[in-house]
């Protein structure tokens, strides 16, 4: 496992990603958006990185730069070494097959005019593969082959999902993107995606970017947990030292948030920590300093005009927060 540890199968180096919106119908000077800031990590062979944040701090922006839907401003992404954004064509070609994508809507994620065995035979036809076992396939993920002929209205929205996670594994890939696979499920039939996807994980060997809002989905899917907050990663661990100990304050805000969650933690007195999803406009506000402050129940006068840096608290234990570095 050392060795793996050594050769992640992909990893982010200081990925920024920025957008430009007009701000009023008659101004002339747009507005930047920073939708992704200066974001690192690694995914090791066999393992779970799951991210959690609320909507709008950047998850899917980052998910997509890392499927090469969108290109970052800046930074790169490796997959075994290579740049997937500075390669050629020709060297994408295993990226391709190797990594693949779950998307959140089962239903819009699927062509209506296709059936489920055209849906999960495309990547062989785009990869002009002809071992593809579409039977097999749909047997694996739950559902028969006879249900091959189908079309996608003709299934409930966990038969729909399961179709996509077919469709996903069709090419044996590495590196799955599960970007709110089961958010849009109901929560009994949550459950059973995500028994499948752990299924399918030990079967292949798959490595995940597991996204989502849900805390305890993300306690249950992942090896480790990065947490977002505005673009930036602002705390990341194994899953044990972020559940167990979590140190940044918007963590622990996320927490307190699912009721009844058996958490380390319960609100503190005096703790209010602010509602409602990130708005990157107070980040705008807040540039110089720390992105969270202005709902942060802990925050020190310096973290007005200083951003923290991503720091190591413990052994892969990394926060950002002055007050964290205080205390240290």
């Amino acid at each position: 496992m050392d060795e793996l540890r050594e050769a992640p199968v992909l990893s982010a180096r200081r990925i920024c990603k920025s957008f430009t919106r007009q701000r009023h119908v008659f101004s002339s000077a747009p507005e930047i958006c920073h939708a992704v800031r200066e974001v690192s990590f690694e995914i090791h062979a066999g393992e779970t990185l799951g991210l959690v944040g609320e909507s709008g701090c950047g998850k899917t922006t980052l998910a997509r730069m890392v499927a090469r839907i969108e290109r970052p401003s800046s930074g790169n992404i490796y997959y075994r070494g290579l740049d997937i954004f500075a390669a050629k064509k020709a060297e994408l070609r295993p990226y391709r097959q190797k990594v693949q994508y779950i998307f959140q809507d089962p239903y819009a994620s699927l062509n209506p005019r296709m059936s489920a065995g055209a849906i999960v035979g495309e990547p062989f036809r785009i990869h002009e593969r002809r071992d593809g076992d579409l039977d097999g396939l749909l047997s694996m993920v739950g559902l028969s082959p006879e249900q091959k002929h189908r079309y996608p209205h003709e299934f409930s929205g966990g038969q729909r999902q399961r179709l996509g996670i077919a469709r996903a594994i069709a090419l044996r890939p590495e590196v799955v993107i599960a970007d709110e696979p089961v958010s849009a499920l109901d929560v009994s039939v949550q459950a059973q995606i995500l028994n499948l996807l752990k299924d399918l994980q030990d079967r292949f060997h798959l490595s995940y970017l597991f996204i989502s809002h849900d805390m305890g989905v993300i306690r249950f899917m992942s090896d480790r947990v990065a947490v977002m907050y505005g673009g930036r990663i602002v705390e990341i661990g194994v899953n044990e030292a972020i559940f167990g100990n979590p140190l940044h304050p918007y963590t622990r805000m996320l927490m307190d948030a699912v009721p009844g969650f058996s958490g380390p933690t319960g609100k503190r007195e005096g703790e209010g920590g602010g509602e409602g999803a990130v708005s990157l406009d107070d980040g705008e506000k807040s540039e110089a300093g720390c992105l969270f402050w202005p709902r942060c129940a802990e925050v020190l006068p310096y973290c007005r005009e200083t951003a923290p840096e991503l720091a190591r608290v413990a052994e892969g234990h990394l926060v950002s927060c002055h007050r964290r570095e205080k205390d240290a």
